[in-house]
């Protein structure tokens, strides 16, 4: 039953019947599974800055905001205080890759692991 396009109908059918199947046999725990997700989203800080790491003259971090499913990554130079004001906005702050842009334009996306060492 491989389709890797996935436009086979007759897996799309069997694939439709067992997610039905799935949903009233799961029917019961709808209320639970909603109370559980929202205990556990509540133990979330949506919109957080990662700690900067820091790399030559800039620190790069990743931000996440409420309401968005994926990490937004910055840059911004380094300076002394830097970790006394960790969360603010700064001077010179640049933003290298925001996923939700990348994410908006894709059925699919997946991302892994963003390198500063190809940045500079």
């Amino acid at each position: 039953m491989r389709d890797d396009d996935r436009t086979d109908p007759k897996v799309l059918e069997r694939l439709a019947l067992e997610n039905a199947h799935a949903v009233a046999a799961t029917a019961h725990l709808s209320d639970f599974r909603d109370e559980l997700y929202a205990e556990l989203k509540g133990h979330v800080k949506e919109t957080d800055d990662s700690a900067p790491v820091a790399k030559g003259e800039w620190e790069y971090f990743t931000r996440t905001l409420d309401g968005q499913g994926y990490a937004i990554h910055c840059r911004r130079p380094r300076t002394e205080d830097s970790a006394s004001v960790q969360g603010a906005p700064k001077d010179g702050e640049e933003i290298i890759l925001d996923e939700n842009v990348l994410a908006a334009r894709n059925k699919e996306s997946s991302f892994t692991s963003v390198r500063a060492s190809l940045l500079n």
